[in-house]
């Protein structure tokens, strides 16, 4: 790499600030990537978790909605999840780590005990 430069030195300081300055750059780029695949893998095992639960939770909801299917009907059982008339919120903020922006979801009115569905026993499956 040739540079059009006069052999003086000022621009010996200057290429060795601008050294100094690469070098700090790249260190500083090297830890944001180090940061952010931390960040990532701490992410990763999170959702692996997440999604075994949720896994889990779909197959044991699915068996008992086709078990009150089967003793009270689908009416019936359409009828009692529509009744169910509180909805989940979900929020999404902003994170910042190293100058990345992150999205940072959390959820509110994501389970019910029975009491709150404003079902009875009557006439359900349970």
């Amino acid at each position: 790499m040739a540079l059009d430069i006069t052999p003086t030195r000022s621009e010996l300081i200057n290429l060795k600030r601008r050294i100094k300055q690469t070098k700090n750059g790249y260190k500083l780029l090297k830890m944001k990537r180090d940061g952010l695949f931390h960040e990532f893998r701490t992410l990763l095992s999170d959702m692996i978790k997440a999604k075994k639960e949720l896994t889990e939770s779909y197959i044991l909801a699915k068996s008992r909605i086709d078990l009150a299917n089967s003793i009270e009907g689908g009416l019936k059982v359409r009828s009692a999840a529509i009744a169910n008339s509180a909805s989940p919120e979900v929020e999404v903020e902003r994170r910042n780590i190293m100058g990345v922006v992150v999205p940072s979801v959390s959820g509110t009115n994501l389970k019910q005990a029975f009491g709150e569905r404003y079902i009875g026993f009557t006439g359900s499956s349970q």
